[in-house]
């Protein structure tokens, strides 16, 4: 019996695939990111946005081209990965690997880079994917309550839910972090959230902390950017609202690590018992 595709996969094979000619709001999102990250480093700007759009669009060709026999998680990954070698590096927490640019020229990022550039990629083609977050990890879905994951630092090979829930420690009753599929806005504050952890390493609490700002007003569970808030909160010698950032990381994922040693050394800085109780 011959199979049945879904029909959102019919419809992209009846030609609702072409690249689109202005870029979308993830595409403008990553672009403007990179635009902001040089000027807040001081480094050399971000090519043309023409040019980037164009790159991104003889991927989206290759891959356009392979959605008549291929699934297309299977045809991005093929053009991606087999074609043109784009490979993960879990250990890269740079800003350079996860902005668009850098991620094209290198063919090369971390999980939050690649990411970003698989969504951009489906959103040139128009295909159903989003961002998930696990603790300390970033990677892709098919929308749906059965949509397949994809782990782009295993060349975007799907890998079970019990996977991500042991090796990443996902924190039960937290709905953000495995459950969620991220909005546009949410996937872009991931991607803001690597700009302000470079400006934090490099002693820029002030831009730092007003990039955490901005992270966790879209994203209020996202403990990693809770943690990393309180500790430029900290720097800048602001104890009662450093514990209270850390108080809200501890709410989204009591397990995250240092989360309660920080917090006994902020509360004898600031002169408090350090057996205080952890709950507000």
């Amino acid at each position: 019996m011959r199979q049945r595709f879904p029909v959102w996969l019919a419809l992209l094979l009846a030609g609702c695939t072409c690249p689109q000619e202005q870029p979308g709001p993830m595409v403008r999102g990553l672009l403007a990111l990179a635009r902001e990250a040089a000027q807040e480093r001081m480094a050399q700007p971000p090519p043309p946005e023409a040019d980037t759009l164009q790159r991104l669009d003889r991927l989206a060709r290759e891959v356009r081209d392979l959605l008549h026999t291929k699934r297309p998680v299977e045809a991005m990954n093929e053009v991606l990965f087999a074609r043109h070698g784009f490979a993960g590096d879990a250990h890269d927490l740079s800003l350079q690997s996860a902005l668009l640019h850098q991620v094209l020229d290198r063919r090369r990022g971390s999980c939050i880079g690649l990411s970003g550039l698989y969504l951009a990629l489906g959103e040139r083609l128009n295909l159903p994917l989003a961002g998930v977050l696990v603790p300390q990890h970033m990677l892709v879905k098919t929308r749906g309550t059965a949509g397949r994951l994809v782990e782009l630092l295993k060349q975007g090979r799907s890998m079970p839910r019990s996977w991500y829930v042991q090796r990443y420690a996902v924190p039960p009753g937290n709905p953000l972090y495995l459950e969620t599929e991220l909005s546009v806005d949410q996937t872009l504050a991931v991607l803001r959230y690597n700009l302000a952890n470079d400006l934090r390493d490099h002693q820029r609490f002030r831009g730092a902390l007003e990039h955490y700002r901005q992270v966790v007003a879209v994203l209020p569970r996202f403990a990693e950017a809770q943690a990393n808030m309180a500790l430029t909160l900290y720097r800048l010698g602001r104890l009662s609202e450093a514990e209270q950032a850390y108080r809200a990381a501890q709410a989204a994922n009591p397990a995250l690590p240092d989360l309660e040693r920080n917090l006994r050394l902020l509360r004898r800085e600031a002169g408090r018992p350090t057996s205080a109780p952890d709950r507000p």
